[in-house]
């Protein structure tokens, strides 16, 4: 799945985030500048539990994420636990957590909840303290 756009919305700010369609690097050469906040909110984004950062609360932002997937292009909304979907001929509404296996059995393919219940491990890896990467940078690649 590829991400290609990623919108987020808290009161009157909104800020737009378009990726290419190759590798994206997420980095900064400072600390505490929003890299977690900004990939957490975009599994947030994606339907997963993901915990706010300090000083964030997720649930009370709205998020619109464009992904592509075998050919197939998905608008996603996620507000609280109000999630939904358009693929371009319809709009389905979801609730999370409830609908987790849903909404990701149809974006990803997938109808195993073993592999649903393990692809964000896959995908993401967060540190919060401690550790820096390759020269004092932190990165993450999306």
């Amino acid at each position: 799945m590829k991400i290609l756009e990623f919108t987020l919305k808290k009161g009157l700010f909104q800020k737009t985030f378009r990726f290419s369609e190759k590798t994206n690097i997420v980095y900064s050469h400072e600390n505490s500048v929003g890299k977690t906040t900004f990939l957490r909110a975009i599994f947030y984004a994606l339907g997963y539990p993901i915990p706010s950062t300090k000083g964030i609360n997720f649930g009370k932002m709205e998020f619109w994420i464009t992904v592509k997937n075998r050919d197939k292009q998905y608008e996603l909304y996620r507000h609280d636990t109000f999630f939904s979907i358009d693929d371009g001929n319809r709009q389905l509404d979801y609730s999370l957590p409830t609908d987790f296996y849903d909404i990701h059995s149809l974006l990803t393919g997938c109808n195993k909840k073993d592999i649903l219940d393990n692809l964000l491990g896959a995908l993401y890896m967060d540190q919060e303290k401690g550790w820096t990467s390759w020269e004092g940078h932190r990165q993450y690649f999306i």
